[in-house]
């Protein structure tokens, strides 16, 4: 009799547990009722604590062995942690820079809304819109504000702030996007632009260094070493915990094997094997540079063609190690590029520098800018149009 509610208490551990773990999608999925499957996954993590702890006194009650009972509590305080933990980071919103992680993928149900044509930002209302001086600020996910809570926390919305009434600045920004997927947004936006600013992060030549599709039977052993087990998917504290050490050691594998090359950074991308498909190498060799610098040329074709005035605001690498590189070898090789066209460019690689690393970044694990800097971007940003006489601008604002 002993045995049977010990072992029915074990059962409702596992089961509670299971419950909570298998509803974790639709904790993060549901557009409704989100708090009902919160308090459900709440409710099960603690009826299996519950569960846990019913287990634990009933070794001591019917007087098991002290090692059995010892073993039991240190298995009870293991899993009393891990359900803390649980709850804890099912209402921690936390960026990686990817969204893969759970926390991500709570961060953006918490606060990435965006309008009918997918951007985060209000929507875009005409003919009003063609009433109005129209700066169209084009990026990926530095300008929509990855891990930034509050879009008005952005350098568009400060640069917003700082204009007069009638100007509207309107964020293009979409996570992902590369070079030319910035071009299509740009040309398909319904809004008259009266000013266009494109943001370029080094990212933005990832297209280059893609390699070709893979054979199905690769693609497959390659799914296969990358699937998550069970535990990573379903678990926020587990999930957390693994990607966070996934991250310091790939950053500690990369620091070891760049000190035993003994060579510089420059070098050490231009010719090493394993850098193959980061952005930084598409920089660094002719051929690639020429094609995104082509590509680029689009932006400035389409400007010259419209009588729009273009900027281009060039964010470096935010991490130490990297933000000199990508500002002596990729931002100011585009920037002698662009003047060349005509292109007024604006480096934020000065006001980063100003900043310690990790106020400059969202978090330690996510490279996007963070509020800081965004708000450092908007503001001399705004400095910068002024100081080039790109403000005041030339349009059709109702009054003037």
């Amino acid at each position: 009799m002993p045995m049977k509610s010990i072992a029915v208490s074990a059962l409702a551990l596992f089961c509670f547990t299971l419950f909570a773990l298998i509803i974790t999608p639709c904790y993060l999925n549901a557009e409704f009722h989100a708090l009902l499957w919160a308090f459900l996954r709440v409710g099960a993590l603690v009826a299996a604590l519950g569960s846990g702890a019913a287990c634990v006194f009933g070794l001591y009650r019917h007087r098991f062995s002290e090692l059995a009972t010892g073993c039991s509590l240190l298995v009870f305080a293991v899993f009393a942690t891990f359900v803390l933990l649980e709850i804890f980071f099912m209402f921690y919103p936390y960026t990686f820079g990817s969204g893969k992680t759970l926390s991500s993928k709570l961060w953006v149900k918490w606060y990435w809304h965006t309008n009918s044509l997918g951007y985060r930002d209000e929507e875009v209302r005409l003919p009003e819109a063609n009433n109005t001086c129209n700066v169209a600020i084009v990026g990926d996910s530095f300008t929509a504000g990855v891990g930034i809570n509050h879009p008005e926390m952005r350098f568009t919305n400060v640069l917003q702030s700082k204009l007069p009434a009638g100007y509207r600045v309107f964020n293009l920004g979409v996570p992902g996007a590369d070079t030319p997927d910035e071009y299509q947004n740009l040309l398909n936006f319904p809004a008259r632009a009266d000013l266009i600013v494109l943001v370029h992060y080094i990212n933005d030549a990832e297209y280059l260094t893609k390699l070709p599709a893979m054979p199905d039977a690769q693609q497959q052993q390659t799914k296969k070493g990358t699937e998550e087990w069970f535990w990573v998917k379903h678990s926020f504290a587990v999930n957390y915990v693994y990607y966070k050490s996934m991250q310091l050691k790939q950053k500690w594998q990369f620091a070891a094997h760049f000190k035993e090359q003994n060579r510089s950074l420059y070098e050490y991308l231009r010719t090493n094997e394993s850098t193959r498909q980061l952005s930084e190498n598409c920089y660094l060799q002719p051929a690639c540079m020429e094609k995104h610098l082509q590509n680029l040329n689009r932006f400035v074709n389409y400007a010259n063609g419209q009588c729009i005035p273009l900027v281009v605001i060039l964010f470096p690498k935010l991490t130490d190690d990297f933000i000199d590189f990508s500002d002596n070898y990729i931002n100011q090789p585009i920037a002698a590029q662009l003047q060349q066209w005509g292109i007024t460019v604006f480096n934020v690689y000065d006001l980063a520098k100003e900043l310690p690393e990790y106020d400059r970044r969202v978090n330690r694990s996510d490279y996007h800018p963070s509020a800081r800097l965004h708000w450092a971007t908007g503001s001399r940003f705004y400095d910068f149009l002024s100081a080039n006489h790109i403000l005041p601008l030339n349009c059709p604002v109702r009054g003037n």
